[in-house]
């Protein structure tokens, strides 16, 4: 699990419980809140802007903390070679909108059943997309952990 690095925890805001669905204890997200947290991480100069399933909550990286992102591209590189994760090209895509232009990488459990659901590519990029949603500032840094979690 990342560590948070200057994410805002809780800073997207939940709904009241009496005007969550009655039927799942699962919270949702207003467009607006998930667009707060989006903006502070442009505001502090996000780097990476994911969502962190641990926190339910939307997090960044900043470039300075490159040791902790490396830690985690290690783990992502290891479950892609086991067979745990997989890395599409064709979800590598440019999202254009508010927050700027954004380099989307997706990381997806090959078992659906395990296959999370993030608030984050739906209310901040519009797409809907299953599995781990991660918006890089630079196209090639994209790129790279796409080409570093992928290589042989």
């Amino acid at each position: 699990m990342v560590e948070i690095i200057g994410g805002k925890k809780g800073s997207a805001t939940l709904l009241k419980k009496s005007e969550q669905t009655k039927k799942s204890k699962m919270p949702f997200y207003t467009k607006e809140s998930i667009g707060e947290s989006v903006q502070h991480a442009v505001n502090n100069n996000a780097s990476i802007i994911f969502w962190h399933m641990g926190i339910s909550d939307v997090s960044y990286l900043k470039a300075e903390d490159n040791v902790v992102w490396k830690k985690e591209l290690k783990g992502f590189r290891k479950n892609f070679k086991e067979g745990i994760l997989t890395v599409l090209s064709h979800n590598n895509k440019k999202k254009v909108n508010e927050f700027g232009t954004w380099y989307q990488l997706i990381l997806t459990p090959t078992d659906m059943d395990k296959c999370p659901q993030s608030p984050l590519p739906m209310l901040a990029f519009s797409e809907l997309v299953s599995g781990y949603p991660y918006y890089f500032k630079s196209e090639k840094d994209r790129n790279n952990v796409f080409k570093f979690i992928t290589k042989e």
